[in-house]
């Protein structure tokens, strides 16, 4: 038993905890802070009560193993600033138990309430945050709207790479075109529901410059036209939106070409070739 405090900081070399094995109770305070090195708590695992706890500024700590055998905390729980912390479910016997002084848990990777450690919520591997079945620790699209069924990455399955026949409208205020364009468009797979198009616009096959077409994005049949320059070249800002029709997979899109006050409004239809 130790009767002080216990204060461990600004040890750059130490890793474990393993020397406090034998220690049972601290009647005073539990001090671990900016030990950038310090990985377990494994040490303290035979340690059942303590006065507070701090623990603070400890970048390799990823969680709080070792502290499962505390029953009771008389004052305080302090975990802050654990940049790479996101797992404290070893808290559970302290809050389950009944602790009821000051709770601060913030500036970690995960910082979960009290009561989110009683509902078994106390580490970012057990959280959904947008309900689609995949833990936010495996989801490589952390929001998908509510109801869109989704893939063992928590994505929207997705599948533009394919052919189109495109009809465009396209319009300029200020010069008076309104002209219309048929044409077909080939969608190339960039990345997880990132596609390149093989035409923008009105200049088909391109001006002999930069990259041919333009980025688009699937979000669940929402589509997004990220700002972008025209072929990854010009000046001229290419942005916009759209929408895929769920039955029949015809992509719907409206974006804008602007540059310096003046921009070329299209809206096109994409229908997949058969």
């Amino acid at each position: 038993e130790l009767l002080g405090e216990c204060t461990i900081s600004n040890n750059y070399n130490l890793n474990n905890l393993d020397g406090l094995s034998s220690l049972t109770s601290i009647r005073g305070d539990l001090n671990l802070v900016r030990n950038s090195i310090l990985n377990n708590l494994s040490g303290l695992s035979n340690l059942s009560t303590v006065g507070a706890i701090r623990i603070r500024n400890n970048d390799n700590l990823i969680r709080l193993t070792g502290l499962s055998s505390i029953s009771s905390v008389e004052t305080s729980i302090t975990v802050a600033d654990n940049l790479n912390l996101s797992d404290l479910c070893d808290l559970q016997p302290i809050i389950q138990n009944g602790f009821s002084g000051l709770y601060t848990v913030t500036g970690n990777k995960y910082n979960p309430t009290q009561q989110d450690i009683i509902d078994n919520r106390c580490s970012d591997s057990q959280i959904d945050t947008d309900g689609d079945g995949v833990m936010d620790a495996d989801d490589n699209c952390a929001d998908t709207p509510s109801g869109e069924a989704v893939d063992a990455n928590g994505c929207c399955p997705s599948d533009l790479a394919k052919t189109y026949d495109v009809v465009l409208h396209y319009t300029n205020a200020i010069s008076g075109i309104d002209a219309w364009y048929e044409f077909q468009d080939t969608f190339t797979e960039t990345g997880v529901r990132e596609y390149r198009t093989s035409e923008v616009s009105h200049w088909i096959g391109g001006l002999g410059v930069g990259v041919a077409g333009m980025t688009i994005l699937d979000d669940c049949g929402s589509i997004t036209i990220p700002k972008q320059n025209l072929f990854d070249y010009y000046i001229n800002e290419v942005e916009g939106s759209g929408y895929i029709d769920g039955d029949t997979g015809i992509i719907y899109l409206d974006y804008d070409i602007c540059d310096d006050g003046e921009c070329r409004v299209y809206s096109s239809v994409y229908t997949p070739v058969n």
